[in-house]
This record gives C-alpha cells, sequence and structure tokens, in this order.
C-alpha cells in the first residue's frame, strides 16, 4: 500500500475512535442524571449515531470507494437502497447471533436489536461504505485467505448464491 493510503487509513481510524469517546464523553457533560450504566440504550443510540455519521462522512471524503460506472440519479439512488437493505438485513443476522449466545429475546428485545445496530455499525456499515453493494466483491475480499476448507468455502458461496437470489428476484419485483 502507499504512504499516503496508510496515513489516510490511521487517521480515519483515529477519528472513529475519537468519535466513540466523544460519545461516552459528551452525553456525561450534557444531560443531567446520566449514566451508562443507568441510561445504556442513550449511549447505545447516541455511539451508534455519532460511529455511522463518521464513518459515511469519512468514507465519502476520502473517496476509497471505487468510482461508479454510471452516475445517474436513479444508479445512485439504487446503490443507496440496496446498502441500507444490506445494512438492515446484517442487524437482524447480528440480533440472531446475539440472541443465540443468550441474550433475552423477549424481555429487552429494545436493547438487544440496539447492540446488534451497534454490532452491525462497527462492521457492516464499513465494509457498505467502501465495497459498496456489490455481492462479488464481498465475496472476493472475504472468502480469499478466510476460507480455509472446502466446506467454508462451500457454506460461503450457497449463503452468497441464496443472497444473490434474494436480491435478484427484489429487483424483479
Amino acid at each position: 500500500m502507499k504512504d499516503i493510503e496508510i496515513k489516510g487509513m490511521v487517521s480515519a481510524h483515529c477519528i472513529i475512535a475519537v468519535s466513540i469517546v466523544m460519545a461516552t464523553i459528551v452525553p456525561a457533560v450534557l444531560l443531567d442524571d446520566y449514566s451508562v450504566y443507568g441510561t445504556h440504550l442513550v449511549w447505545l443510540y447516541i455511539c451508534t449515531a455519532s460511529v455511522a455519521a463518521i464513518n459515511i462522512a469519512i468514507y465519502t471524503l476520502l473517496g476509497v470507494s471505487p468510482p461508479a460506472k454510471k452516475n445517474t440519479l436513479s444508479h445512485k439512488v439504487t446503490k443507496v437502497s440496496k446498502s441500507c437493505l444490506y445494512f438492515m438485513f446484517s442487524c437482524l443476522l447480528f440480533h440472531g447471533i446475539v440472541v443465540l449466545y443468550g441474550a433475552p429475546l423477549l424481555e429487552s428485545a429494545s436493547e438487544t436489536f440496539s447492540f446488534a445496530v451497534l454490532l452491525s455499525t462497527f462492521t457492516t456499515l464499513r465494509c457498505l461504505c467502501i465495497l459498496g453493494p456489490n455481492v462479488q466483491a464481498w465475496i472476493r475480499v472475504f472468502s480469499r485467505n478466510g476460507c480455509c476448507t472446502l466446506m467454508s468455502t462451500g457454506v460461503l458461496s450457497l449463503g452468497c448464491r441464496e443472497t444473490a437470489v434474494l436480491q435478484n428476484s427484489a429487483t424483479a419485483d
């Protein structure tokens, strides 16, 4: 990688880390009777919103995503709507994973789903900003060195094929 790209990535990660720290400190200063333990949902929402806004702003300003082949408004709207759909799918996926690991499903569903949204913001949103809603790019990036066995490659390709089928059926409607 070029030195400029590495410096850009380091500065982006530092800005995101500062936004997380600020999401913890600023509400404590501005809101009365605020504590992370007592009002943890407010903290989750503030942290998620600040990290999402910083991620989108940084990757838009740095221009890390590959240039679009089409610059029409309908193509941009389609790309943003697909990204939102993938983000919501990742929120539901993380919600299922968190519930399978023992988080309460019915007693505190809002807390569990808010945590899933926070996890999706930290993981999926950054990939969506860089790779976009291109399923083939996601397969290429995450399966190059990640899949070590034939079984894991098959599971990944099966899941991506199902996503592509769902994507094609959604565009056909």
